[in-house]
């Protein structure tokens, strides 16, 4: 029974959270990105499309730094930075090899010869710091250029607050890693997006909730509409979680093996939905819905864990609270007065003072009262 309703309690609490889902992460303070994808900015394409227009619509070089920034050689990273964010800096380059290596392993090939990294001290300084013909959007604090391996950062956040600059510096990294490693060649946007959040393992549960909200009302997107990420920002958000989920699938399968061949078949020249069905045996359709099928499979499960997470909570502080209390009882019974079994001739009450160290006897007769102390009777006057 007292499972039972345990298991009762478990349920409403899973719920509660399944129900909190939606409420937070449609919050816009909640929005893990206030614009996903929006760290890879590109200048304007000029009016003649073709192939020129796309090659034009990439910024050529990056501007001087300006006098009173530091330059710093870290081996295959340059850091560019103002004095100002040395300790900041420090931590990032710090953790750069071992970023870059994890990187290479995820990709199957060495990446990221030389990189450049840009540290402004705030969001509008990265404007001096980024190509003029590609600046960074408003209200962000990472600005990436693939092709000039440039990376571009504020050490503060949009409202003024410090940074989360080593978790920046690994998303943007990954960005430049995947694009040297299909050479440059166009891959789309989930791919992009969600491989950078994949490789940082940035807002684990910030995505696990979008994911989980976007598979219950059935919000999620066919991957092969997210070339480019919706302008919507609800839309955008359940994109960049959807991404991030799906290359989590696309990569663990064989040890990352097949991924790492799709992303080669692509430098090598295939366009990547073929060297994705080349390398997994199967198009983007199929590996989509094996995907959905992952997903509901762990939107079941979740719940259940959660549910039996708390229920197994709730008996354990039964189960503890109970036996407190038995062990409580003795000490209780202990220090208490007890009343002793009466005599048919003198029937007495016990009553007992432990800390004087003897025991009082008050004896009840008829006519005067008297009292019983070790072993001598005093009239009560």
């Amino acid at each position: 029974m007292a499972l039972t309703s345990l298991r009762r309690i478990a349920l409403v609490a899973a719920c509660a959270v399944a129900s909190s889902t939606h409420a937070r992460s449609a919050h816009a303070g909640d929005a893990p990105l206030d614009d996903p994808g929006a760290d890879l900015p590109v200048a304007p394409a000029p009016e003649k499309g073709g192939e020129a227009g796309a090659a034009a619509a990439q910024p050529t070089k990056a501007p001087v730094a300006p006098a009173d920034f530091l330059v710093e050689m870290h081996g295959w990273l340059r850091v560019v930075h103002h004095p100002s964010t040395f300790e900041a800096v420090r931590q990032v380059v710090h953790a750069a090899d071992a970023t870059r290596a994890s990187l290479a392993t995820m990709l199957g090939q060495s990446v990221l010869e030389h990189v450049e990294l840009r540290v402004a001290r705030t969001p509008e300084e990265m404007l001096v710091l980024a190509p003029s013909e590609a600046p960074p959007a408003a209200n962000t604090t990472a600005a990436t250029y693939p092709a000039l391996s440039l990376i571009v950062l504020s050490a503060r956040s949009v409202e003024g607050d410090p940074g989360a600059l080593g978790e920046a510096f690994h998303h943007q990294l990954a960005h430049v890693a995947l694009f040297d490693a299909a050479a440059g060649r166009p891959l789309p946007r989930w791919l992009q997006e969600g491989f950078a959040v994949q490789a940082s393992g940035e807002h684990g549960f910030s995505r696990a909730q979008m994911l989980w909200s976007a598979h219950v009302r059935g919000g999620l997107q066919p991957f092969s509409s997210l070339d480019e990420f919706p302008e919507a920002p609800r839309a955008a958000r359940i994109a960049w979680a959807q991404s991030a989920d799906f290359v989590r699938f696309l990569v663990r399968d064989q040890g990352g093996t097949r991924f790492a061949a799709a992303v080669a078949r692509t430098r090598g020249g295939d366009a990547f939905e073929r060297a994705l069905g080349d390398s997994y045996g199967a198009d983007l359709r199929t590996l989509e819905q094996k995907w959905r099928d992952d997903v509901a499979t762990r939107n079941v499960t979740g719940p259940l864990a959660v549910s039996a997470a708390v229920g197994w909570g709730l008996a354990v502080a039964v189960i503890v609270r109970r036996r407190r209390k038995r062990r409580a009882a003795p000490i209780e019974e202990e220090l208490a007065p007890t009343v002793v079994e009466q005599r048919k001739s003198e029937p007495r009450l016990l009553v007992a003072d432990r800390g004087l160290g003897h025991v009082v006897y008050i004896v009840e007769r008829k006519g005067v009262p008297k009292v019983e102390h070790d072993g001598k009777h005093h009239t009560l006057h």
